[in-house]
């Protein structure tokens, strides 16, 4: 019988840090946040542990927990999505993990309610009170509302700062719309802009799944994304 090798993270985070074009300087945010100074900030807080972000889904955090990890680069931080590790003995993936200096763990509410997953966690979490190591951690929930049912755990969410991220205003979704078409190589006018705002859903999510369409077919007709190329693709 042969034995399954020890789980390794890094085996993870190498794709995502070379595809990734996650940065706080693309960071959109609605006038007048200040919520990246706080983000910013964090990584040298004298006495902060933990920094938990939440939001619904399309605002933005896996992107501020990618481009933290590369603010601090890959040879001190690392980004797992506990989504997609759920069904991974939780201890193989997070011990050692406070060897890091920033340990970003994203999906929070995946693991919520699974005993083994949050007993790891507090223990990393005392580990990295230890050893200075901060969390910075993503989810749907602020932590009251997360499900988790280990009583620590939940005290040492609460224990750092916690923020919620609104919801970007129209005119702030539309510069995120115009640099991710920009980075597919997609030259979007503003009347082509107006026209998805005025037909599609306008959260992110839906937004970004329209665009990535288009993409996709504008490569397979090699024609332009325009207003009766939408029409036909969308069927609106």
């Amino acid at each position: 019988m042969t034995t399954q090798p020890p789980f390794q993270a890094s085996q993870l985070t190498l794709p995502l840090y070379a595809r990734s074009r996650c940065r706080l300087e693309n960071y959109v945010l609605n006038p007048g946040s200040t919520l990246l100074d706080t983000v910013k900030g964090f990584l040298t807080a004298p006495s902060d542990t933990g920094l938990y972000l939440h939001g619904s889904v399309g605002t933005g955090k896996t992107h501020l927990l990618l481009a933290m990890a590369h603010r601090v680069g890959p040879a001190s931080s690392i980004y797992l999505n506990v989504s997609e590790l759920r069904d991974v003995p939780a201890d193989s993936v997070l011990e050692g993990l406070e060897g890091k200096s920033l340990i970003c763990l994203d999906d929070l509410q995946a693991i919520a309610g699974q005993e083994q997953w949050e007993t790891a966690l507090f223990h990393l979490y005392n580990r990295c009170q230890l050893s200075g190591a901060r969390l910075l951690f993503g989810a749907t929930e602020p932590p009251s509302r997360l499900g988790v049912a280990l009583p620590d755990l939940l005290s040492r969410l609460n224990w750092g700062v916690v923020l919620k991220l609104d919801e970007l205003g129209d005119e702030q979704k539309k510069r995120v719309m115009l640099r991710r078409a920009d980075e597919r190589g997609i030259a979007l006018s503003n009347e082509v802009l107006q026209y998805l705002f005025s037909r599609s859903q306008r959260d992110m999510t839906t937004l970004v799944t329209v665009l990535d369409q288009l993409d996709q077919e504008s490569l397979t007709e090699k024609r332009h994304v325009t207003i009766p190329f939408i029409k036909k693709i969308m069927k609106w």
